[in-house]
């Protein structure tokens, strides 16, 4: 009798107003506030009451919060280099330099890395600048593509 009356609301005329069941399967996922998480991020952080497959639009919203509305092609990584050799059919290499200053010494210190880039219409000859990104692997020393050729050489 008093675990019934304190789930029960009144207004304020003192009328009852009783609490009403909600099925599991009807319960939509609530967003957590940052002040109930400690730490987390709240980006990505759904809280799914019901234990059923999730709809495909609940779907579609985590995986644009976890992207930020970013497309694939975007959040991939894009570097500049110079092709030195393409010898080889559909295939360049290309050497990336960049600068790094010792933590120690506090010298900057020229950093090379060759990369093997697929070239699919064999448009790029040596000495060419050019654009490339990352993509998924296409050989075993492949996993990057040209983009846009940025300067022809000379």
């Amino acid at each position: 009798m008093k675990n019934e009356k304190k789930n029960e609301k009144k207004t304020e005329a003192g009328e009852v107003i009783p609490k009403i069941e909600v099925p599991e399967t009807e319960k939509k996922p609530v967003e957590k506030k940052p002040e109930e998480e400690k730490g987390a991020k709240t980006e990505n952080n759904l809280q799914v009451e019901a234990a059923a497959v999730l709809p495909k639009e609940i779907v579609k919203e985590k995986r644009q919060k976890v992207n930020k509305g970013k497309s694939v092609l975007s959040r991939r990584r894009r570097l500049i280099g110079i092709v030195i050799s393409s010898k080889s059919e559909k295939t360049v290499k290309i050497e990336i330099k960049k600068w790094h200053y010792h933590s120690l010494y506090k010298k900057r210190i020229k950093l090379k890395k060759k990369i093997m880039v697929h070239d699919a219409k064999s448009e790029v000859k040596v000495g060419d600048m050019v654009q490339i990104i990352e993509s998924r692997p296409i050989s075993k020393l492949k996993k990057w593509q040209i983009v846009s050729v940025i300067e022809k050489a000379k």
